[in-house]
């Protein structure tokens, strides 16, 4: 009697340990797919920037009859845009942001993980 318990005790444990693993799994697996789709757009917005920048700095080139004025012009804004995402990360109200994100995003049921009718 007493062995028969301890096999179904050690037994719900071993179900319960890789319930947890699964469980550990699905969470990464989610995670890997997130930070995927996301690189993958950080590329995609990447190129755009470029070419919008270098778009600019030649319609500007035209239009001041420069083969240089519009370049240094992009550039000057890129430096100005770069020094304020600075001072913006130095206050760190960014950071605060991006984690508040990343804490209420994790803490998300997944749809699949949602109950039904609710």
């Amino acid at each position: 009697m007493i062995t028969k318990l301890i096999d179904k005790i050690s037994e719900l444990i071993k179900l319960k340990l890789d319930q947890f693993k699964l469980e550990a799994q699905g969470h990464i697996a989610s995670v890997a797919a997130r930070i995927v789709v996301f690189l993958a757009f950080l590329v995609l917005v990447s190129f755009a920037l470029l070419f919008l920048g270098l778009t600019l700095a030649f319609a500007l080139n035209e239009w001041w009859d420069s083969a240089y004025l519009g370049f240094l012009a992009v550039a000057g804004l890129l430096i100005i845009f770069i020094v304020l995402l600075g001072v913006v990360a130095k206050s760190q109200s960014l950071a605060k942001a991006i984690e508040r994100s990343i804490i209420e995003t994790s803490q998300e049921p997944a749809e699949d993980e949602a109950l039904p009718g609710v």
